[in-house]
């Protein structure tokens, strides 16, 4: 019932976050269903993106960047940005 605030997409797999539930929603791009979710790890907005076996998370109020498993949505390690209100995270391959 909440607007998104970050989408990524890895394949058929769609990662959706939403700063009012405080859940980033994996769905089936195929049959359009929730497959499971994932607490958010900060408590900002939150921009995504995704490569590989991970799932980059940007929270601007935190100011800091979360790598989460994508599979598990347990976050590996995270790092605080040197920027006041991050909006976006891109991944270089």
């Amino acid at each position: 019932p909440y607007t998104a605030d970050g989408i990524a997409v890895w394949k058929s797999t769609i990662y959706v976050s939403c700063q009012k539930l405080g859940y980033i929603l994996i769905f089936d791009r195929d049959t359009r269903k929730e497959i499971t979710r994932f607490y958010a790890p900060g408590v900002g907005v939150e921009n995504l993106a995704v490569s590989e076996e991970t799932l980059w998370v940007c929270d601007s109020t935190e100011q800091t960047v979360y790598c989460l498993d994508r599979a598990t949505g347990e976050v590996q390690f995270s790092v605080l940005t040197p920027f006041e209100s991050p909006t976006g995270i891109a991944v270089y391959t």
